[in-house]
Protein backbone atom coordinates (compact mmCIF):
# COMPACT_ATOMS: atom_id res chain seq x y z
CA UNK A 1 0.00 0.00 0.00
CA UNK A 2 1.47 3.35 -0.94
CA UNK A 3 1.07 6.29 1.62
CA UNK A 4 0.71 10.10 0.11
CA UNK A 5 1.88 13.28 1.90
CA UNK A 6 1.94 16.84 1.38
CA UNK A 7 4.50 18.90 3.81
CA UNK A 8 2.95 21.94 4.61
CA UNK A 9 5.38 24.68 5.53
CA UNK A 10 4.64 27.88 7.42
CA UNK A 11 4.55 30.98 7.94
CA UNK A 12 7.68 33.09 7.06
CA UNK A 13 10.33 32.84 4.03
CA UNK A 14 10.60 33.83 0.79
CA UNK A 15 12.78 34.26 -2.25
CA UNK A 16 16.29 34.98 -1.49
CA UNK A 17 19.71 34.80 -3.87
CA UNK A 18 22.81 35.79 -3.50
CA UNK A 19 25.26 36.66 -6.75
CA UNK A 20 28.56 37.39 -7.63
CA UNK A 21 29.91 41.07 -9.42
CA UNK A 22 33.06 42.58 -9.88
CA UNK A 23 34.87 44.52 -7.37
CA UNK A 24 35.02 47.35 -9.46
CA UNK A 25 30.73 47.45 -9.75
CA UNK A 26 30.63 46.62 -5.80
CA UNK A 27 33.00 49.80 -5.79
CA UNK A 28 31.16 52.12 -7.69
CA UNK A 29 27.51 51.60 -5.40
CA UNK A 30 29.61 51.46 -2.45
CA UNK A 31 30.51 55.44 -2.80
CA UNK A 32 26.58 55.99 -4.12
CA UNK A 33 24.56 54.13 -1.87
CA UNK A 34 25.96 53.78 1.77
CA UNK A 35 24.71 54.85 4.85
CA UNK A 36 21.33 56.22 6.29
CA UNK A 37 20.64 57.99 2.61
CA UNK A 38 21.39 54.81 0.35
CA UNK A 39 19.53 54.40 -2.68
CA UNK A 40 20.86 51.20 -3.71
CA UNK A 41 17.57 49.17 -2.61
CA UNK A 42 15.32 51.42 -4.08
CA UNK A 43 17.73 50.91 -7.73
CA UNK A 44 17.34 46.91 -7.14
CA UNK A 45 13.51 46.36 -6.49
CA UNK A 46 12.36 49.40 -9.32
CA UNK A 47 11.15 47.07 -11.63
CA UNK A 48 8.85 49.02 -13.70
CA UNK A 49 11.13 51.99 -14.18
CA UNK A 50 12.39 52.32 -17.92
CA UNK A 51 14.85 54.99 -16.87
CA UNK A 52 16.37 53.66 -13.70
CA UNK A 53 19.49 53.63 -15.32
CA UNK A 54 19.79 56.99 -16.83
CA UNK A 55 23.22 58.04 -16.20
CA UNK A 56 24.71 54.89 -14.88
CA UNK A 57 27.28 53.23 -17.21
CA UNK A 58 26.44 50.57 -18.60
CA UNK A 59 29.20 48.25 -16.95
CA UNK A 60 27.86 49.31 -13.80
CA UNK A 61 24.15 48.82 -14.27
CA UNK A 62 22.50 45.44 -12.44
CA UNK A 63 19.89 43.22 -13.64
CA UNK A 64 16.57 42.44 -11.69
CA UNK A 65 18.09 41.67 -7.69
CA UNK A 66 16.73 37.88 -8.16
CA UNK A 67 18.96 37.45 -11.63
CA UNK A 68 22.04 37.96 -9.59
CA UNK A 69 21.99 33.71 -8.45
CA UNK A 70 25.44 32.36 -9.15
CA UNK A 71 25.99 31.50 -5.61
CA UNK A 72 22.56 30.87 -4.31
CA UNK A 73 18.66 31.20 -5.04
CA UNK A 74 16.25 29.58 -2.79
CA UNK A 75 12.42 30.10 -2.81
CA UNK A 76 11.71 28.84 0.47
CA UNK A 77 10.68 28.57 3.88
CA UNK A 78 12.71 29.97 6.66
CA UNK A 79 14.10 27.78 9.43
CA UNK A 80 13.13 29.33 12.85
CA UNK A 81 11.53 29.20 16.21
CA UNK A 82 7.52 29.00 15.32
CA UNK A 83 7.94 27.62 12.28
CA UNK A 84 5.80 24.71 11.37
CA UNK A 85 5.55 21.51 9.14
CA UNK A 86 1.97 20.06 9.14
CA UNK A 87 1.80 16.23 7.15
CA UNK A 88 -1.15 16.14 5.41
CA UNK A 89 -2.64 13.27 4.16
CA UNK A 90 -3.19 14.02 0.22
CA UNK A 91 -5.93 10.93 -0.20
CA UNK A 92 -8.26 12.57 2.69
CA UNK A 93 -6.50 16.34 3.19
CA UNK A 94 -6.44 15.70 6.88
CA UNK A 95 -3.30 16.63 9.09
CA UNK A 96 -1.94 13.86 10.49
CA UNK A 97 1.22 15.04 12.34
CA UNK A 98 2.68 18.70 13.24
CA UNK A 99 6.54 18.90 13.76
CA UNK A 100 8.13 22.25 14.61
CA UNK A 101 10.88 22.95 12.72
CA UNK A 102 13.90 22.57 15.20
CA UNK A 103 17.45 21.37 15.61
CA UNK A 104 16.58 17.78 15.88
CA UNK A 105 15.27 17.72 12.39
CA UNK A 106 18.73 19.01 10.71
CA UNK A 107 20.59 16.72 8.48
CA UNK A 108 23.04 19.04 6.97
CA UNK A 109 24.03 22.94 6.87
CA UNK A 110 25.55 24.61 3.96
CA UNK A 111 26.79 28.13 3.70
CA UNK A 112 27.17 29.11 0.11
CA UNK A 113 28.59 32.76 1.04
CA UNK A 114 31.75 31.04 2.36
CA UNK A 115 31.97 28.43 0.04
CA UNK A 116 32.18 30.68 -2.75
CA UNK A 117 34.45 32.90 -1.22
CA UNK A 118 37.04 29.47 -0.40
CA UNK A 119 36.87 28.37 -3.83
CA UNK A 120 37.54 31.62 -5.26
CA UNK A 121 41.24 31.71 -2.63
CA UNK A 122 43.73 30.18 -4.87
CA UNK A 123 45.86 29.54 -1.95
CA UNK A 124 46.14 26.85 0.81
CA UNK A 125 44.23 27.20 3.92
CA UNK A 126 45.99 28.63 7.09
CA UNK A 127 48.48 30.26 4.95
CA UNK A 128 49.44 34.11 5.43
CA UNK A 129 48.46 33.88 1.33
CA UNK A 130 45.25 32.44 2.16
CA UNK A 131 44.56 34.86 4.66
CA UNK A 132 45.76 38.24 2.89
CA UNK A 133 44.54 37.38 -0.64
CA UNK A 134 42.04 39.56 -1.97
CA UNK A 135 38.97 38.09 -4.24
CA UNK A 136 37.94 39.96 -7.13
CA UNK A 137 33.93 39.47 -6.57
CA UNK A 138 32.14 40.68 -3.74
CA UNK A 139 28.25 39.60 -3.40
CA UNK A 140 25.12 40.59 -4.12
CA UNK A 141 22.36 40.06 -1.45
CA UNK A 142 19.02 40.17 -2.51
CA UNK A 143 15.78 39.00 -0.51
CA UNK A 144 11.79 39.63 -1.32
CA UNK A 145 10.70 38.22 2.37
CA UNK A 146 6.84 36.68 2.71
CA UNK A 147 4.69 35.10 4.85
CA UNK A 148 2.65 31.77 3.32
CA UNK A 149 3.27 28.16 2.80
CA UNK A 150 5.92 25.96 0.52
CA UNK A 151 5.28 22.59 0.03
CA UNK A 152 6.95 18.88 -0.32
CA UNK A 153 6.05 16.08 -1.51
CA UNK A 154 6.43 12.24 0.01
CA UNK A 155 5.23 8.86 -1.26
CA UNK A 156 6.06 6.10 1.27
CA UNK A 157 4.95 2.37 1.82
CA UNK A 158 4.57 2.68 5.30
CA UNK A 159 2.67 5.10 7.68
CA UNK A 160 4.39 8.20 8.35
CA UNK A 161 7.44 8.44 10.75
CA UNK A 162 8.04 11.47 11.95
CA UNK A 163 11.76 10.04 13.04
CA UNK A 164 12.21 9.59 9.58
CA UNK A 165 12.16 13.10 8.81
CA UNK A 166 15.62 15.12 7.74
CA UNK A 167 15.83 18.56 7.08
CA UNK A 168 18.88 20.41 5.29
CA UNK A 169 19.79 24.05 5.97
CA UNK A 170 21.37 27.02 3.63
CA UNK A 171 22.81 30.08 5.40
CA UNK A 172 21.67 33.43 4.09
CA UNK A 173 23.99 36.25 5.21
CA UNK A 174 22.56 35.47 9.47
CA UNK A 175 18.97 33.70 8.06
CA UNK A 176 18.53 29.93 7.71
CA UNK A 177 16.63 28.76 5.13
CA UNK A 178 15.19 24.98 4.54
CA UNK A 179 17.48 23.93 1.23
CA UNK A 180 14.92 20.52 1.33
CA UNK A 181 13.46 17.78 2.96
CA UNK A 182 14.90 14.05 3.26
CA UNK A 183 12.36 10.84 4.32
CA UNK A 184 14.40 7.49 5.51
CA UNK A 185 16.99 9.00 3.55
CA UNK A 186 15.41 10.09 0.04
CA UNK A 187 15.06 13.53 -0.95
CA UNK A 188 11.57 14.99 -1.56
CA UNK A 189 10.18 16.61 -4.19
CA UNK A 190 9.02 20.18 -3.58
CA UNK A 191 4.53 20.63 -4.28
CA UNK A 192 4.19 22.03 -7.92
CA UNK A 193 1.94 24.67 -5.95
CA UNK A 194 3.98 25.71 -3.57
CA UNK A 195 3.72 29.60 -2.42
CA UNK A 196 0.33 30.44 -4.44
CA UNK A 197 -1.25 32.90 -2.15
CA UNK A 198 2.08 34.11 -0.51
CA UNK A 199 2.14 37.79 0.79
CA UNK A 200 5.33 40.07 0.37
CA UNK A 201 6.23 40.74 3.74
CA UNK A 202 9.51 43.31 2.84
CA UNK A 203 12.50 43.84 0.09
CA UNK A 204 15.88 44.09 0.94
CA UNK A 205 19.47 44.00 -1.16
CA UNK A 206 22.69 44.85 -0.39
CA UNK A 207 26.50 44.43 -1.40
CA UNK A 208 29.43 42.71 0.80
Amino acid sequence: MKYQYELICTRYGGEHTIGSIPNEVAQFWSERCDGDNSKFEEYMFNWDDDDKNDGIPEKYQLREGYEHSDVMHEYTVEFAEGQMIDVEDTKNEKTIAEIKLTDVLVDKTTCPESDFRDKQNPHEEGTDEYDYWEQPYALLFWANNEKGWWGWLLETDEVFDATKLKVDIQLWSSLKLVSGFSYDGKELDRSNDTGDGNNSKGLCSWID
